[in-house]
Protein backbone atom coordinates (compact mmCIF):
# COMPACT_ATOMS: atom_id res chain seq x y z
CA UNK A 1 0.00 0.00 0.00
CA UNK A 2 1.38 3.41 -0.83
CA UNK A 3 0.14 6.87 0.81
CA UNK A 4 0.69 10.08 -0.23
CA UNK A 5 0.72 12.70 2.20
CA UNK A 6 0.48 16.71 1.17
CA UNK A 7 -0.66 19.76 2.97
CA UNK A 8 -3.94 20.58 2.28
CA UNK A 9 -4.57 23.10 -0.62
CA UNK A 10 -0.87 22.06 -2.11
CA UNK A 11 -0.43 20.59 -4.66
CA UNK A 12 2.02 17.73 -5.65
CA UNK A 13 4.42 18.41 -8.29
CA UNK A 14 6.52 14.98 -7.11
CA UNK A 15 6.35 12.66 -4.58
CA UNK A 16 8.71 9.80 -2.83
CA UNK A 17 6.75 6.53 -2.83
CA UNK A 18 7.23 4.75 0.34
CA UNK A 19 6.21 0.94 1.21
CA UNK A 20 3.78 1.70 3.81
CA UNK A 21 3.54 -2.33 4.74
CA UNK A 22 5.44 -3.59 7.73
CA UNK A 23 8.41 -3.66 5.82
CA UNK A 24 11.57 -2.52 8.10
CA UNK A 25 14.52 -1.71 5.41
CA UNK A 26 17.24 -1.75 8.49
CA UNK A 27 18.22 -5.61 8.12
CA UNK A 28 18.34 -4.83 4.27
CA UNK A 29 20.80 -1.76 4.32
CA UNK A 30 22.76 -3.24 7.18
CA UNK A 31 22.89 -6.69 5.07
CA UNK A 32 23.67 -4.30 1.25
CA UNK A 33 25.61 -1.38 2.28
CA UNK A 34 28.92 -3.63 3.36
CA UNK A 35 28.10 -5.91 -0.16
CA UNK A 36 28.68 -2.35 -2.19
CA UNK A 37 31.46 -0.98 -0.28
CA UNK A 38 33.33 -4.30 -0.27
CA UNK A 39 33.36 -3.91 -4.02
CA UNK A 40 33.48 -0.46 -4.29
CA UNK A 41 30.11 -0.07 -5.55
CA UNK A 42 27.64 2.51 -6.04
CA UNK A 43 24.11 2.67 -6.84
CA UNK A 44 24.61 3.22 -10.11
CA UNK A 45 27.13 -0.05 -10.71
CA UNK A 46 24.71 -1.92 -8.99
CA UNK A 47 21.69 -0.99 -11.38
CA UNK A 48 24.15 -1.53 -13.95
CA UNK A 49 25.02 -4.83 -12.87
CA UNK A 50 21.08 -5.80 -12.12
CA UNK A 51 19.93 -4.63 -15.26
CA UNK A 52 17.40 -2.23 -13.28
CA UNK A 53 16.97 1.07 -13.13
CA UNK A 54 19.22 3.95 -11.00
CA UNK A 55 16.07 5.51 -9.47
CA UNK A 56 14.93 1.96 -8.31
CA UNK A 57 18.09 0.82 -6.60
CA UNK A 58 18.05 4.42 -5.26
CA UNK A 59 15.10 3.88 -3.69
CA UNK A 60 16.09 0.58 -2.28
CA UNK A 61 19.47 2.35 -0.83
CA UNK A 62 17.28 4.82 1.33
CA UNK A 63 14.63 2.53 2.42
CA UNK A 64 12.21 3.93 0.16
CA UNK A 65 11.11 0.60 -1.55
CA UNK A 66 12.07 -2.96 -1.04
CA UNK A 67 13.15 -5.12 -3.62
CA UNK A 68 10.28 -7.67 -5.04
CA UNK A 69 11.05 -11.39 -5.10
CA UNK A 70 12.45 -11.51 -8.24
CA UNK A 71 14.86 -8.58 -7.72
CA UNK A 72 15.63 -10.54 -4.46
CA UNK A 73 17.12 -12.75 -6.90
CA UNK A 74 18.91 -10.98 -9.45
CA UNK A 75 20.80 -9.49 -5.76
CA UNK A 76 21.41 -12.95 -5.02
CA UNK A 77 23.27 -14.04 -8.05
CA UNK A 78 25.63 -10.45 -7.88
CA UNK A 79 26.47 -10.41 -4.68
CA UNK A 80 26.56 -14.32 -4.39
CA UNK A 81 24.75 -14.72 -1.39
CA UNK A 82 21.95 -16.92 -0.26
CA UNK A 83 18.78 -15.98 -2.13
CA UNK A 84 16.63 -17.51 0.82
CA UNK A 85 18.49 -15.68 3.51
CA UNK A 86 18.01 -12.16 0.73
CA UNK A 87 14.39 -12.98 1.00
CA UNK A 88 14.07 -13.15 4.40
CA UNK A 89 16.08 -10.05 5.07
CA UNK A 90 13.80 -8.20 2.82
CA UNK A 91 10.80 -9.05 4.33
CA UNK A 92 9.18 -11.83 1.33
CA UNK A 93 9.41 -14.75 3.73
CA UNK A 94 8.07 -14.86 7.73
CA UNK A 95 10.96 -14.21 10.10
CA UNK A 96 10.50 -17.56 11.82
CA UNK A 97 10.87 -19.65 8.65
CA UNK A 98 13.12 -22.13 9.02
CA UNK A 99 14.84 -24.50 7.04
CA UNK A 100 13.79 -28.30 7.53
CA UNK A 101 16.20 -29.65 10.18
CA UNK A 102 17.20 -32.79 8.40
CA UNK A 103 17.38 -31.26 5.22
CA UNK A 104 19.50 -30.96 2.25
CA UNK A 105 20.67 -27.75 3.67
CA UNK A 106 21.15 -28.76 6.50
CA UNK A 107 23.33 -32.24 5.89
CA UNK A 108 25.37 -30.07 3.61
CA UNK A 109 26.07 -27.11 5.80
CA UNK A 110 26.94 -29.93 8.40
CA UNK A 111 29.40 -31.66 5.94
CA UNK A 112 30.87 -28.47 5.18
CA UNK A 113 31.73 -27.41 8.38
CA UNK A 114 33.94 -30.87 8.42
CA UNK A 115 35.90 -29.77 5.53
CA UNK A 116 39.38 -27.20 5.52
CA UNK A 117 38.19 -24.51 3.71
CA UNK A 118 41.77 -22.94 3.81
CA UNK A 119 42.90 -25.21 1.80
CA UNK A 120 39.81 -26.34 -0.79
CA UNK A 121 37.56 -22.94 -0.11
CA UNK A 122 38.82 -21.67 -3.93
CA UNK A 123 37.71 -25.30 -5.71
CA UNK A 124 34.42 -25.23 -3.45
CA UNK A 125 33.85 -21.28 -4.83
CA UNK A 126 34.96 -22.50 -8.23
CA UNK A 127 32.54 -25.65 -8.47
CA UNK A 128 29.47 -24.05 -7.10
CA UNK A 129 29.89 -20.37 -8.64
CA UNK A 130 30.19 -23.04 -11.82
CA UNK A 131 26.91 -25.03 -10.65
CA UNK A 132 24.95 -21.20 -10.28
CA UNK A 133 25.94 -20.27 -13.71
CA UNK A 134 24.79 -23.38 -15.18
CA UNK A 135 20.97 -22.90 -13.33
CA UNK A 136 20.64 -19.46 -13.69
CA UNK A 137 18.38 -19.54 -16.65
CA UNK A 138 16.38 -22.39 -14.88
CA UNK A 139 16.01 -19.78 -11.90
CA UNK A 140 15.14 -16.72 -14.25
CA UNK A 141 12.53 -19.14 -16.00
CA UNK A 142 10.90 -20.13 -12.59
CA UNK A 143 10.81 -16.44 -11.37
CA UNK A 144 7.74 -14.38 -12.38
CA UNK A 145 8.38 -11.17 -13.64
CA UNK A 146 6.96 -8.56 -11.51
CA UNK A 147 8.12 -5.24 -12.91
CA UNK A 148 10.78 -3.26 -10.75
Amino acid sequence: MVTMIAPPGHSVKYFVRVDTDDYDPRPFLAWIRPQMARREWNGADLARRLGKPAGTVARWLRGERRPDPRSCDLLADVFNADVDELLSLVGHRPKDDRREPNGEYARFAAMLKKVDLASRGKGLESLLNAWIEEDKPKRAAQAPERGR
